[in-house]
């Protein structure tokens, strides 16, 4: 749709994305995580390489493969009470769809390693305070007001432009 300049992914209730469902995820077969994990990747490259900018606006739970769909983004902004990280190490799994790269580029390797070695999970303050996320707010209908304002900014300016500076 060439009307549209943004694209903002956020979740609804009490989550962004909690990722898979760890009580379906231990019923697959090894050929079926091999295809799980396959489309999940396709999904995670299809957001990195978007034509527009994308932002997510994270509210409560961003978890497992839900935080690699939020680090996938170009921009995250999310609410103080926000909940994030990859629980992988803890529940014998790997995480997936480059969020290891991904993290790292945003954080450095040192801090990506402590979070994902230890899956334990930080809020959305402590997400600013690193880097992972570019700003916070109080609540969600702030942080989804922030991300409006911040996709109307960028669709204020020549979709070519934009485009330019992203790829």
């Amino acid at each position: 749709d060439r009307d549209v300049q943004v694209l903002i992914f956020t979740g609804t209730g009490r989550a962004f994305s909690t990722g898979a469902d760890l009580k379906e995820s231990g019923k697959r077969t090894k050929d079926q995580y091999r295809a799980y994990l396959t489309k999940l990747q396709k999904i995670t490259r299809e957001i990195i390489f978007f034509e527009k900018p994308t932002i997510a606006a994270i509210n409560g739970y961003a978890l497992g493969s839900g935080y690699e769909l939020a680090l996938a983004c170009d921009i995250r902004i999310a609410a103080d009470t926000s909940i994030i990280g990859s629980p992988e190490a803890k529940v014998t799994s790997s995480v997936t769809g480059g969020a290891f790269k991904l993290l790292q580029d945003l954080i450095g390797y040192g801090k990506a390693s402590e979070l994902l070695f230890t899956a334990e999970n930080i809020s959305g303050k402590e997400a600013e305070k690193i880097g992972l996320v570019n700003d916070v707010y109080d609540d969600f209908d702030s942080t989804y007001a922030a991300a409006l304002e911040m996709a109307n900014t960028i669709a204020a300016n020549p979709p070519l432009a934009v485009r330019g500076t992203k790829f």
